[in-house]
């Protein structure tokens, strides 16, 4: 079962489970049904932000529809070419793509991300979700857009800030960026 199917079948448990309709699930979530179903079976790579909204609709963490088998603290994570060379689309392919770095740790607060960004452009929209993110840059420059100013922050820079407040992330103009992420979404 390849990640995408994974993800559209825990998707679809929880909404049946829930007793909820395609429908219901995607007026909960602000989505289009059309893409529900997709996801559900596994036709579209789910973006960050969306993952982020449908987990909301079901009342489930967002690590719930990446997590892994079950194993012991500690878990161990290690990053290879493979990895970065799979990584999932963002919300805006042309923009980002992100490793889950944690999949296997089922009982996770916190979502960790290797994330490679290329510029955004001016057609781009801005986000907003519940929770925190942080970003520490380990290669390029990043721009972050955080409500009505625009700040960038150079490799080895850190960043976190409220979620909630709408913002947009991509590798400053004219660079490319690799990135880990820690995002934290309450319950």
């Amino acid at each position: 079962m390849n990640h995408d199917t994974k993800i559209g079948a825990r998707i679809k448990m929880f909404r049946e489970r829930g007793e909820l309709t395609v429908e219901q699930l995607a007026q909960n979530a602000g989505l289009d049904p059309a893409l529900v179903r997709d996801v559900e079976a596994g036709k579209v790579q789910l973006p960050l932000g969306r993952l982020t909204k449908l987990s909301r609709a079901l009342g489930q963490r967002l690590g719930t529809f990446m997590d892994g088998v079950a194993s012991r603290d500690p878990v161990v994570s290690t990053l290879g070419p493979d990895d970065a060379n799979n990584a999932v689309p963002g919300d805006y392919p042309q923009i980002y793509h992100f490793v889950p770095l944690a999949a296997e740790k089922l009982d996770r607060h916190m979502e960790p991300f290797y994330i490679e960004m290329n510029p955004a452009d001016a057609s781009t929209p801005v986000s907003a979700h519940e929770g925190e993110e942080f970003m520490l840059v380990l290669e390029g420059e990043i721009e972050v857009t955080y409500g009505a100013e625009k700040r960038r922050v150079p490799k080895g820079g850190t960043i976190y800030y409220n979620a909630i407040v709408p913002h947009l992330v991509a590798a400053a103009p004219g660079t490319t960026a690799k990135l880990f992420a820690m995002v934290y979404t309450p319950m």
